[in-house]
């Protein structure tokens, strides 16, 4: 396997890089062709902020802050930065859980880089995939960028230890306070001996306070109104996918506006499926002859109308109002695509131009549908945004980590 390697330190290029291995770090299958992607992860940042879909478990929302408080607690001079710390530390502890969970990444443990042993490196590691998340329910009281905040820590721990060299009595109390109110972490269950019984699940004390950060950073988002209401909890850990989930929460009092939005993301996904067979159905059928896609879009026909919530209310101006979203390239493709299912022209035929001019718009030369193109796909191979992912199944593991400790 081929593993990514830093040829370039700069913090705001590691910032990008890491960007960019975001968008890698989906599902075989999942490739935008089409450019909905945006309106997905805006969705996604609406109803679970501060998520991704690299996220495993709850407990890396506390592992990275308390190796930060490790770091500042350390006693005397120490040449390492935060970076050099955090690199080797969370090694440490991915190949002591990959240990402990046998290395099996089909076991569900959740724990990242399962499959390394010790030695190996992980170019993602959870203080990267956690630190958006770790802002977002503040955490780490900060709006820096993780690079950015490595390096505001390490002028930082070099002043703490200035001054503690001044100070002839280093068994005081207030020493340690000091180190531990200028570095922005707010995680209060922090205990110096938490490595000694590191393990996935949350402590009550861990869950607690995490259930009560959701609540009082985002009362009104659908992560808050989840761990608030317990009907529409159990309906949440108790469904597999977005679109069950969403029929269930609009018999809940969340509010009309939220109502609105879980309509709109609702159908938008269910009319991503058909985009998606349809799409594959015109790659495949430039190549093959047995097409197992045209009839998946004829069954996704058959039932879009019954499937979908609101269509009359759907459209690309709701949908900018809700998410922001201003790509008018990928607006006005979904409103073209709208148009068409509103007047009941959804089969293959109305969508093809469409969707092949939508393609060569966002791929360009790489465009599967574009005249010339290569076959570089095997057959029946899904090569499109088969539905819209809004980080529902990664919430669902989070929740249920919280709750699972709340009710023991």
């Amino acid at each position: 396997m081929q593993q990514l390697g830093w040829i370039h330190f700069s913090p705001s290029f590691k910032d990008k890089i890491n960007s960019i291995l975001d968008l890698l770090d989906q599902e075989e299958g999942m490739v935008d062709e089409l450019g909905l992607g945006p309106i997905r992860d805006a969705y996604a940042d609406l109803f679970f902020p501060g998520t991704s879909t690299v996220q495993t478990r709850a407990k890396y929302f506390f592992i990275v802050p308390y190796l930060i408080k490790d770091f500042f607690l350390q006693k005397g001079g120490k040449s390492k930065n935060l970076e050099q710390f955090l690199n080797e530390e969370e090694h440490k502890i991915i190949w002591e859980l990959a240990d402990r969970y046998g290395h099996d990444r089909n076991a569900g443990s959740g724990v990242i880089g399962i499959t390394k042993r010790k030695n190996q490196m992980l170019a993602r590691r959870p203080s990267s995939i956690y630190w958006n998340g770790l802002r977002s329910y503040n955490f780490i009281d900060t709006s820096l960028s993780l690079s950015e905040y490595y390096v505001n820590a390490n002028k930082l721990l070099e002043e703490l230890l200035i001054v503690k060299k001044s100070i002839k009595d280093d068994s005081s109390d207030d020493q340690d306070i000091e180190y531990t109110d200028n570095h922005q972490v707010k995680v209060s269950t922090y205990q110096k001996g938490w490595r000694e019984v590191l393990d996935l699940p949350l402590s009550y004390e861990e869950a607690d306070f995490f259930h009560k950060r959701i609540i009082e950073i985002f009362p009104q988002r659908l992560i808050g109104k989840i761990v608030s209401i317990p009907k529409l909890r159990d309906s949440f850990l108790n469904t597999s996918d977005f679109e069950s989930f969403a029929k269930l929460c609009l018999q809940e009092n969340i509010g009309d506006e939220l109502k609105k939005q879980i309509t709109q993301a609702h159908d938008l996904n269910e009319i991503t499926k058909g985009l998606h067979f349809a799409y594959s159905h015109l790659i495949n059928a430039r190549h093959y002859t047995n097409d197992v896609f045209l009839a998946q879009f004829n069954v996704w026909q058959k039932d879009l109308y019954a499937n979908l919530i609101d269509l009359n209310s759907l459209t690309s101006e709701a949908i900018h109002f809700s998410t922001g979203i201003d790509n008018n390239s990928v607006l006005a493709f979904i409103q073209s695509i709208l148009t068409l299912i509103k007047r009941h022209q959804s089969g293959i035929s109305d969508f093809s131009e469409l969707i092949i001019n939508q393609e060569i718009r966002i791929k360009g030369k790489k465009a599967r549908l574009r005249i010339g193109a290569q076959r570089d796909f095997d057959q029946g191979k899904s090569k499109s945004l088969s539905h819209l992912n809004y980080r529902d199944g990664n919430t669902r593991t989070i929740i249920r980590d919280i709750f699972t400790a709340l009710n023991q």
